[in-house]
């Protein structure tokens, strides 16, 4: 089910006091609506608040369409860290729904907090804005999508964030532990940060890990103490990939209103992070090579190359081999960035105890982010997910986890909490076998145990070696 999202406008929605059917929300049904359902949000309530009832009830009556009315109980809509998280509280919510943002109406704290909730959430959520006659060539509205990867204003907000978590934090700390199977990974990773000038290339399915192993990397390595810069290389023309990369000059294309340096020269002495690498179009494999080969960029409309000194870290879920083959990648490439190569493995293959330790560690890490008491799973809901396949790998993992957090009303958390999709691809309601049953019982006494074999095979009485082979055995 499709949705769109969006505030009220304060100013824009009302003229004179009245309501403006020229306003925002109104030219977003009149012009561009294709949707089945229209949250509209306030920080205001409609019963206390004439103006909210009245811009309601007229866009009802002008449309017809369905629009629900959302509070979202913010004080400070100047805090970004409150509409943040209330924000995304209420998104995690839709979970359900195709959602798409319109983000022209509200306060500039609110812009911004849907450009760090698809940033920092990797949210399945669309942003556009919608541009007026006078400021589009066909004078008529015009719908504009954004894109938060190459968008100006996403930038220099990164920027700021690096500046800021270099003030807060040190660089030897990561984002979350590292268990088994990535533990082994993750010692082969920390050899190969001491040769902090080789390139490296990480693979593995979205959302194993990649970007926590290239900051691992990092802080492992003589670079520690430089900048680390990660950049999404999915999505971007050559244009736009070369002026994040690279810099640009003062009027080297619309909009670039002034000269500006970019992620290789930000990260000077330091490490920068090219994500979804596979995703780069056949120019600019070229000239990454070059930079890789010369240590020198030069910004788009520029003829003057700087030296830089960045240890390049790759990434990417592709099989660049394969691509090469088909000549979709350049084989000179691949082998200039896959100096070292490391595979992540997928959560598909982790075993029952090796799953449960990471939900054990999420659960403790949510709530110290939402500062409460962590919650407790019951039996029937700890079953499914150590037994679920993950598509999304740890990222889903984490983010199930923290949508429990703000689903659930007690401390004691049920099955109730979960999406359709992972219940309907879970053994809930069915029998299971012996095996699998045994199999649950014998992990959870291991676990108890803190993974001690000799004490657990005492308590099951079975044997150390019966143990392991369940302990071992990958989840259904």
């Amino acid at each position: 089910m499709k949705a769109v999202i969006s505030w009220i406008a304060t100013v824009n929605d009302y003229r004179n006091g009245q309501v403006n059917t020229e306003g925002p929300n109104h030219n977003l049904h009149r012009h561009f609506y294709k949707y089945q359902k229209h949250f509209l949000l306030t920080t205001t309530s409609p019963k206390s608040d004439a103006k909210t009832r009245t811009l309601i009830q007229s866009l009802q009556t002008d449309t017809g369409h369905s629009i629900e009315h959302v509070h979202l109980a913010i004080q400070n809509v100047t805090d970004i860290k409150e509409v943040y998280y209330t924000t995304l509280e209420f998104l995690i919510s839709k979970r359900d729904y195709e959602l798409e943002v319109f983000i022209s109406p509200g306060t500039p704290t609110m812009q911004v907090a849907w450009y760090l909730i698809k940033l920092n959430q990797s949210a399945r959520i669309t942003l556009f804005q919608i541009a007026e006659p006078k400021h589009t060539s066909t004078e008529k509205h015009e719908i504009r999508y954004v894109d938060v990867e190459s968008n100006s204003v996403t930038t220099g907000l990164l920027f700021k964030e690096h500046n800021e978590k270099s003030k807060k934090q040190s660089n030897n700390q990561l984002d979350y532990v590292i268990f088994e199977p990535n533990i082994k990974v993750f010692n082969l990773a920390s050899k190969i940060a001491l040769s902090h000038n080789s390139s490296v290339l990480i693979t593995g399915e979205t959302g194993t890990g990649k970007g926590m192993l290239a900051r691992h990397i990092h802080i492992k390595s003589a670079r520690e103490k430089m900048p680390f810069f990660k950049v999404n290389c999915a999505g971007l023309n050559d244009e736009l990939l070369a002026s994040q990369l690279f810099g640009h000059e003062k009027g080297a294309f619309t909009g670039a209103t002034t000269r500006t340096d970019g992620y290789f020269s930000a990260a000077n002495g330091g490490t920068i992070f090219l994500d979804e690498i596979g995703d780069i179009s056949r120019k600019m494999q070229s000239t990454i090579l070059e930079v890789l080969e010369d240590k020198q960029v030069m910004r788009v409309g520029s003829t003057e190359k700087r030296k830089v000194d960045v240890r390049v870290i790759a990434a990417t879920h592709r099989d660049l081999l394969a691509l090469a083959s088909n000549n979709e990648f350049r084989f000179d490439l691949y082998y200039r960035l896959a100096v070292a190569e490391i595979e992540l493995p997928s959560v598909k293959n982790f075993t029952i105890i090796q799953k449960r330790a990471y939900v054990d560690y999420f659960i403790d890490k949510k709530a110290n982010e939402f500062s409460r008491t962590a919650i407790t799973l019951k039996n029937e809901l700890l079953d499914i997910l150590t037994s679920y396949h993950y598509p999304g790998n740890l990222r889903e993992m984490e983010n199930m986890i923290e949508a429990m957090y703000v689903y659930s009303n007690g401390n004691i958390v049920g099955i109730d909490v979960l999406p359709s999709r992972i219940l309907k691809n879970s053994q809930h309601g069915q029998t299971l076998k012996l095996e699998e049953a045994v199999q649950n019982h014998i992990i959870h006494v291991l676990y108890l145990c803190d993974g001690n074999v000799s004490k657990a095979s005492k308590i099951l009485d079975v044997s150390p070696n019966t143990l392991k082979k369940y302990r071992d055995k990958k989840a259904p």
